[in-house]
């Protein structure tokens, strides 16, 4: 659930202890009071702890969520999109975002029947939710008949669903974790 902060906390907390020693080593050099500097140091840097974060990831987030393009599936290397991701899918368009991501992409209903079903009976026995079998229906604001895949879920619900238009092979894919 928090896993996108980890990055942000990590550079904020290197950051932090490099202005630290070097705040410690400049009132060092002036001849300061070492106890009082490195406490009116210290009280600074967790007041400016959190805001310091708020920043880091408000320059990092957008280069790592946001829209990435891929002709091929062995090109993406985010182990959190490749483990609910199709092997043979080309397009790919992936949307990601902090608790998932969204994908569109092109394959053949056939290349998706199979991965689906090696899937299952991967997952079959660690997954909380099993997968459901694939079902017909339409998806909200379209005519056409699409088949849905249900993939399996963890146990907070981490898992994704596949809306796959066999007229036009293009896939749908939402994908969430927590």
């Amino acid at each position: 659930m928090f896993w996108s902060l980890i990055l942000p906390f990590l550079i904020t907390l290197a950051m932090t202890a490099v202005v630290i020693i070097a705040a410690n080593v400049y009132a060092n050099r002036q001849q300061w009071r070492p106890i009082r500097s490195f406490l009116l140091i210290g009280l600074l840097a967790m007041i400016g702890f959190v805001p310091s974060c708020i920043v880091v990831d408000g320059v990092i987030a957008p280069l790592r969520f946001r829209n990435f393009h891929y002709t091929a599936s062995e090109e993406i290397l985010d182990q959190r999109i490749r483990q609910y991701f199709p092997d043979n899918a080309t397009e790919i368009t992936v949307h990601k975002r902090r608790n998932g991501f969204n994908a569109r992409y092109k394959i053949e209903q056939s290349d998706l029947d199979a991965w689906y079903g090696d899937l299952l009976a991967r997952t079959k026995d660690v997954a909380a939710y099993p997968g459901k079998p694939p079902t017909t229906s339409r998806r909200a604001g379209s005519d056409a008949e699409w088949v849905k895949y249900e993939g399996p879920r963890q146990s907070d619900y981490g898992g994704f669903d596949i809306w796959y238009l066999p007229d036009e092979k293009r896939a749908v894919q939402e994908a969430a974790d927590w």
